[in-house]
């Protein structure tokens, strides 16, 4: 049996039918990304970010986005609220 695998080191890029670059990527942004420096959401930033996520989804890439929620909550916040700290930090 040949291993087929690249190493490690090698990039693996999936190119999409016009070359453009990658096929799918998963983003992951902080939740801290879309306050803008602040607490909450800019609607600004938001929108700054959704546009160049739909110029690269326009040329074929897949988009999976991830987003933290620590601009929204915080475990030490919500275990003063009484949940468990354990918990209040997922």
């Amino acid at each position: 049996m040949t291993d087929t695998t690249p190493p490690l080191s090698a990039p693996t890029a999936f190119q999409p039918a016009d070359g453009s670059g990658y096929h799918r990527v998963l983003l992951k942004l902080s939740g801290e990304t879309f306050g803008g420096g602040k607490v909450g959401v800019d609607a600004t930033i938001v929108r700054g970010i959704a546009e160049q996520l739909a110029e690269v989804a326009a040329k074929g890439t897949q988009i999976a986005v991830v987003m933290g929620g620590g601009n929204f909550f915080r475990g030490a916040e919500l275990s003063q609220a009484g949940m468990d700290r354990t918990k209040a930090d997922y």
